[in-house]
């Protein structure tokens, strides 16, 4: 085997080890409340090993790029988003529609702040800035999309249900595309920021809550 293969071999490896064995591990063995002490660790980790390596372009990491172009895309998909969600609460869990703004607004409220740079933005630098540069010569760029959407997916595995991962599967390809077309985790993590805080919102926070996780 010649060294490009094998190099090939190890990063696939690398991918399987992090973004599927990681997350079974803590979804067997983890507490709920280890889950993002794990996250903020590994983003670090990964935002070091992205510093130290000349042929990434740190402004990827921050770069305020003309949205107007990809806000269109977003916000569309976003309120058709938001609606059927809504209708599937409304048809299916009526008692949970908006039950967090209802009955704890100020844990709410708390979660509207704190989630977007707690949660969002420490992923961003692991499912969309390190795992697109990282494993870049691993597959091509399509079919690493869809591989970092279901590393995504599976990274919520510890919640144990099939909401958190179907939803995280299609999130993972739209913020993953994001980034992909604007070069921006800036731009991607406000996409995700966005769905985030519409899923607490509108009744689904309790399939994403780290007291659900085992």
């Amino acid at each position: 085997m010649g060294p490009e293969p094998r190099r090939k071999l190890r990063l696939a490896l690398e991918f399987a080890v992090l973004f599927a064995g990681a997350p079974a591990a803590l979804a067997l063995f983890a507490p709920g409340a280890f889950l993002l002490p794990a996250l903020w660790v590994f983003a670090l980790i990964c935002l070091v090993a992205l510093g130290q390596d000349p042929s990434f372009n740190r402004a990827r990491l921050w770069r305020a790029c003309d949205w107007r172009p990809a806000l269109k895309t977003i916000l569309l998909r976003f309120a058709i988003a938001a609606s059927g969600m809504a209708a599937i609460i409304i048809a299916f869990m009526p008692g949970n529609f908006l039950r967090l703004v209802r009955t704890r607004p100020l844990v709410w409220t708390l979660i509207m702040i704190l989630y977007p740079l707690l949660s969002v933005l420490p992923q961003g630098v692991v499912y969309r800035a390190f795992l697109f540069h990282r494993y870049r010569g691993l597959a091509s760029e399509k079919a690493l999309l869809v591989l970092g959407a279901f590393a995504f997916s599976l990274a919520h595995l510890p919640f144990g249900n099939a909401w958190a991962l179907g939803f995280t599967l299609i999130g993972g390809l739209m913020f993953g595309d994001t980034y992909l077309k604007s070069r921006s985790m800036l731009l991607s993590s406000v996409e995700h920021a966005l769905y985030g805080c519409l899923i607490f919102t509108i009744g689904f926070g309790a399939y994403f809550f780290h007291g659900t996780a085992r």
